[in-house]
Parts: structure tokens; sequence; C-alpha cells
């Protein structure tokens, strides 16, 4: 084989590599695929057994982190659902709960009392 030929096999080579990477990125453009997910991906893929070892963990961690931003996200679409539905938060027990005297209700403005019983406020005899 020539030299020429051998060059010819190398720019083929080159050109397929090219190829397969524009490839690769307009699928992870089109998949949305994160850099960090990709990084993971590529250390799993590794003919280095560290590498792969190292690879899964990242892989398991994006997706535990996607999963905990999924459930904050959730939660906080359900507190906004009851908020906007003008739904109150139950009265807590213990030292949190709001408990006060009637006489001492009796005692505030009609917008005060308005705002404790909004807040979740109790009222004892």
């Amino acid at each position: 084989m020539c030299i020429r030929d051998r060059r010819i096999e190398q720019v083929e080579r080159e050109r397929e590599a090219e190829r397969l990477s524009f490839a690769r990125e307009r699928a992870k453009l089109g998949a949305k695929i994160d850099d960090e997910l990709d990084a993971a991906i590529g250390l799993y893929r590794s003919n280095n057994p560290e590498e792969i070892v190292k690879g899964a963990e990242a892989i398991k961690a994006f997706f535990e982190k996607m999963k905990a931003a999924h459930e904050a996200d959730k939660e906080a679409a359900i507190k906004e659902a009851l908020a906007q539905a003008g739904a109150q938060p139950r009265p807590r027990a213990g030292k949190d709960q709001k408990v006060m005297a009637g006489a001492d209700f009796e005692k505030l403005a009609p917008k005060e009392r308005a705002e404790y019983m909004a807040s979740g406020g109790t009222i004892t005899d």
C-alpha cells in the first residue's frame, strides 16, 4: 500500500469520526441531554474499569439530582395551586400552634383578627 492510499484511508477515518461526532452532538441536542450526563456516559463507555465505575456513579447521581429537583418542583406547584385556590394551611400542634384567648382576640382590630385567623390561629375560651 502506498503513502497516498494510507493518507486516503486516514482522511476517510477522520471524516467518519467527524460525521459520527456531528450526529452524536445533534442527537444530544435533540434529546436535550445535559452536558453533565453526557460526560458521565462518556466515562461509562470507557475502556478503563475505574472510569466505568465513576461513570456509573455519576449517572446515578445525575438521576437522583433530577428526581429531587422534580419532587421540589412538584411540591412548589402543589403549594402554589393550593394558595391560588385559597386553601388555608392546617393549624400546627405543639409550640408552633397559634392559640389566643377569646378575650384577647376581642381586643384586636378587625383587620388583625382576620390576619390572625388567616394565618391559622385558634381561639380558646
